[in-house]
């Protein structure tokens, strides 16, 4: 994702430096990771001979503490939406922390259809801050699973299926 990538040409400390001291570097990065992201689209799809299509977006650093909500809004979520419109739709976005401090913004993403709900977050908050009509991805941390007992399993899926219930979702437990 832009995010991501930014903070890997910046550095982290330099990043979020840049948010306060030189704000329109950042936007003007930003910009730059996204052209050339749609160039690189544009350049795959004529070399395949594919049409468009949604794409996803895995940006590791949406995690409170390391970016706020307010940081997010101002400097990456307008590139999200600049993204939605170019390939017609996001179909999903990756982090590996807790995303539900942003679930309101990636709500605005109308081709938007779920949320990935990992073990860093609380399915609960999720449930609380997510339209009902979103799909819940619920990932289990395969660990968690490998070392708990048939009755822990059970009670876990037990627990997930009472808080989703009504809702569109699914759960998984990736291999090691």
């Amino acid at each position: 994702g832009p995010l991501y990538l930014a903070i890997q040409l910046r550095g982290y400390e330099q990043f979020i430096d840049d948010t306060r001291e030189r704000p329109q570097f950042v936007h003007d990065l930003m910009r730059y990771i996204i052209e050339e992201r749609m160039r690189w689209w544009d350049s795959y799809c004529k070399h395949f001979n594919t049409p468009h299509r949604g794409a996803g977006i895995a940006d590791d650093w949406l995690y409170v503490p390391f970016i706020s909500p307010a940081i997010f809004q101002d400097f990456v979520f307008p590139y999200y939406l600049e993204l939605e419109k170019y390939h017609g739709h996001i179909g999903g976005i990756h982090s590996c922390g807790d995303k539900v401090p942003f679930f309101k913004l990636f709500e605005e993403l109308k081709g938007l259809g779920g949320h990935e709900v990992n073990h860093w977050t609380d399915l609960e908050a999720a449930v609380r801050n997510s339209s009902p009509d979103k799909h819940l991805g619920i990932a289990i941390l395969n660990a968690d699973f490998l070392l708990a007992t048939k009755e822990e399993m059970e009670s876990e899926l037990r627990r997930i299926k009472t808080l989703c219930k009504g809702r569109n979702y699914s759960v998984t437990a990736s291999s090691i």
